[in-house]
């Protein structure tokens, strides 16, 4: 997952993509000061201007997604916990996800992930930093009906989030995002949320991540250990009832969904 150590040393926004003129073959490469270069994982061999592109999800298929949740213990401490998105769900942005027939109303559930690139089981918070290789955006598209039942039963919460899951649009280095860190720790950042859908901005605010990616990391390796390309997503962002915002409705099919985290970028996706 090293891909770009030997070209480009330091802060960088990793991207797959396809050129327009030559759809189905996958290409990777670096965004930087607003081109797009290509590499071979060692050297640059094409600069591509935005426009001449079509961005895939920023890695290929995951081994595995989790979904890392922090609930409250029978004391009142705090526990995370994880469940699965199926990695098929997982939509390139500017991407669709089409609405099942069966499906209540639907939200948004906003995360930032880390992608992992080097195996750790029993992993100390101390070293967590060494196995991830970035961070990223996951909208994912929440059966509202679905999501309240299973909390409600104490069901498993993975039917409730497999609608689908726009994922991208970088994976960005964690030495660029220095300025988001929050104080000494490197694993823990505050984050600019903006959701706009149909180009009308209905959210804003500044978070701080509830748990720091060293805690997921952890966590997630006490019973399987974090594989290559895996994706540890975070618990969600505050994000409100969108019937409650300017929106005044669950999404919809046609709706066009802008997510920007900064310092990460804007991903976009529709409602088909």
């Amino acid at each position: 997952m090293r891909i770009f150590a030997h070209w480009y040393a330091g802060a960088v926004k990793l991207c797959r993509f396809e050129l327009t003129a030559s759809p189905g073959e996958t290409r990777s490469g670096l965004f930087y000061d607003g081109r797009v270069y290509e590499t071979d994982g060692e050297s640059a061999i094409g600069i591509h201007d935005p426009s001449s592109i079509r961005l895939q999800c920023p890695i290929g298929r995951p081994s595995a997604v989790r979904f890392f949740d922090l609930l409250t213990g029978e004391f009142g401490e705090p526990l995370l916990t994880y469940s699965y998105l199926h990695p098929s769900s997982l939509v390139r942005p500017l991407g669709e996800i089409p609405l099942s027939e069966s499906s209540g109303p639907v939200g948004l559930d906003v995360r930032v992930c880390a992608v992992v690139q080097e195996e750790g089981r029993l992993v100390e918070r101390a070293e967590a930093e060494r196995h991830i290789l970035g961070y990223s955006i996951l909208a994912n598209v929440v059966d509202l009906d679905g999501f309240e039942k299973a909390q409600r039963s104490g069901r498993g919460l993975t039917p409730a989030r497999d609608q689908g899951s726009f994922f991208g649009p970088f994976v960005v280095t964690p030495d660029e995002l220095t300025e988001a860190m929050s104080g000494d720790d490197r694993t823990r950042f505050t984050w600019t949320l903006k959701i706009a859908i149909n180009r009308q901005t209905i959210f804003e605010s500044t978070q701080a991540q509830a748990v720091s990616a060293a805690d997921v990391l952890a966590a997630g390796s006490v019973f399987r250990p974090w594989e290559p390309g895996e994706i540890a997503a975070f618990p969600a962002l505050e994000v409100p009832d969108l019937s409650e915002t300017p929106l005044g409705r669950p999404l919809a099919p046609t709706d066009h969904l802008a997510v920007t985290v900064e310092p990460l970028g804007t991903l976009v996706g529709e409602i088909a």
